[in-house]
Order: C-alpha cells, then sequence, then structure tokens
C-alpha cells in the first residue's frame, strides 16, 4: 500500500500521511483506550488504521538511499540504522519514567509522538523526486562509464555541463 501511495504521491508525503496514520492509531490505543475498547467496532478500524500506518517502513530504505551517493551509501545507511538502534536503547528508560509519573499507557504513547515527529521530520530531508541516478542512465547506454563529477541529475537534464 505505501509503495503505491509513494509512486502516486511521492515518497515524502506518503510517508508523513502514513506515519500520522500510524501515530493517531497509537494514540486511541494508548490514551484513547476507553473510548477505543468501548466501541468494538472503533477498536478494529484504529487497529486497521495503526496497521496501514505501519506502511510507512517499507519505504524508510528507498527514501534513506536516495540521499547517498553510491560509494556511501551502505556505510551511511549502516550508521543511521546502528545510530537508530542506539537511541531505542533510550526508549524503555523513557517509557518507564514516564509511566512511572503517569501510566503506562501515556508511556507507550510515546510512540505515537515519535510517530508524528518522524512525519514531520521527513519534509526536512532533500527532494528526489525526479531524480535520476547517473548509474542507472549509463547502466542503459552499453559502452559508457559512470560520469565522477556527480551521482545524480535531474531528469532530463544535460551531463556535459562544465
Amino acid at each position: 500500500m505505501f509503495g503505491s501511495a509513494s509512486d502516486r504521491f511521492g515518497r515524502r508525503p506518503s510517508y508523513f500521511v502514513f506515519a500520522l496514520l500510524k501515530a493517531a492509531g497509537l494514540a486511541m490505543l494508548t490514551v484513547g483506550w476507553s473510548i477505543s475498547a468501548a466501541h468494538p467496532a472503533l477498536l478494529y478500524a484504529v487497529i486497521f488504521l495503526l496497521g496501514v500506518g505501519e506502511g510507512n517502513w517499507g519505504g524508510i530504505g528507498p527514501l534513506l538511499s536516495e540521499l547517498f551517493p553510491t560509494h556511501v551509501r551502505a556505510g551511511a545507511l549502516g550508521v543511521i540504522y546502528n545510530f537508530s538502534r542506539g537511541v531505542q536503547f533510550l526508549a524503555p528508560i523513557l517509557l518507564t519514567a514516564v509511566a512511572a509519573r503517569y501510566t503506562f499507557a501515556e508511556g507507550i504513547a510515546l510512540g505515537a509522538v515519535f510517530a508524528a515527529m518522524a512525519g514531520v521530520m521527513v519534509w526536512f530531508l532533500p527532494e528526489t523526486r525526479g531524480m535520476v541516478l547517473i548509474a542507472q542512465k549509463h547502466a542503459e547506454e552499453p559502452g559508457s562509464a559512470p560520469d565522477p563529477r556527480a551521482e545524480r541529475l535531474r531528469a532530463g537534464e544535460d551531463a556535459a555541463g562544465p
């Protein structure tokens, strides 16, 4: 579902919408539990909404991969993924602190806050829509080597430049 939406509307708008769906679903399953639990149809709708929102993680790899030149891509993504895993180490500590002061549901609801933040932060990434990787462009032309001066070009731009 996310793939179709990102192909049609772009990765950033799709990631934003799916992250907000996830945030809404998490909020309704945690701090809005009394309302959701009282209405089974609403509960099922919220669980479905949360499941659809989770689809944004299917696009995080392509979204981030497009931001880095080929020669550093694997290393950059390795650093990003491992740094995020390190930060995730703090999640149980933060959740426990919030749960001790408020409730466990409000601690878990932090996931909704972080999902919404991820949806907003995607707008700070560079736009990659319409970009063509030079390696892909040259792969289509037999016998030509990739241009070492740049990793990507806007679709339709001339590669001859200075």
